[in-house]
């Protein structure tokens, strides 16, 4: 971290070229994943011990230290870049509070298209087409392991988008953080994110 800071600091045009390279590593990372992983077999339609292996692989691919790693550089390195570029001292401050309102609009209207989509056509009506999801992960076979590699995959392809967010969302400016800013959320909510963090996964894996 050290060595990061002071080897990176005030070079906006250094830290950008990190951000990007390792936005574009990601990208790499997961869309290879999910091209190795897409044809993995479900225990309907093949020997479990096979679906076994796959499923294994999947999972070490999703718990890999390594890659989840990757978005707390860019983290770091984003911080860095707040620092180096001051964007609330600038003249045209106002127009980060216009990037992160559109970036929540897009996202919320994102979520609204995922849920109004409905549940997997598996074992509903094959008749159903799934707009928001690949073929691969949406089939009427027993491929839960695949279904649940999209939807990592998919949500770390908002890497960028999600970063541009933060950048935004930290200057202070813009609906979206006088929202953020309600004392429900940031005196009664927020303090337990750390919590929601550590235990999210134990919490929708044995209860769901």
């Amino acid at each position: 971290y050290n060595l990061f800071f002071n080897s990176t600091r005030k070079k906006t045009r250094t830290l950008l070229k990190i951000i990007i390279s390792l936005m574009i590593l990601n990208i790499i990372i997961v869309m290879g994943a999910w091209y190795i992983f897409r044809n993995a077999p479900g225990y309907e339609v093949a020997y479990s011990d096979q679906a076994k292996d796959w499923n294994i692989g999947i999972l070490s691919f999703y718990l890999f230290g390594p890659f989840w790693a990757l978005y707390f550089i860019i983290g770091m390195a984003t911080a860095f870049l707040y620092d180096s570029y001051c964007p609330t001292h600038r003249h045209n401050a106002w127009i980060w509070g216009i990037i992160s309102d559109s970036i929540t609009i897009l996202m919320v209207a994102f979520s609204i298209s995922l849920i109004s989509q409905g549940k997997s056509t598996y074992k509903v009506d094959p008749s159903l087409e799934m707009f928001m999801r690949p073929d691969k992960a949406n089939q009427w076979i027993d491929t839960s392991s695949v279904n649940r590699i999209w939807d990592a995959s998919v949500a770390r392809l908002f890497c960028p988008i999600t970063t541009l967010w933060i950048f935004s969302l930290s200057t202070g400016r813009g609906y979206t953080t006088i929202f953020l800013r309600t004392e429900f959320l940031s005196k009664t909510l927020a303090p337990h994110s750390y919590n929601c963090f550590l235990f999210h996964q134990m919490v929708a894996q044995w209860y769901y």
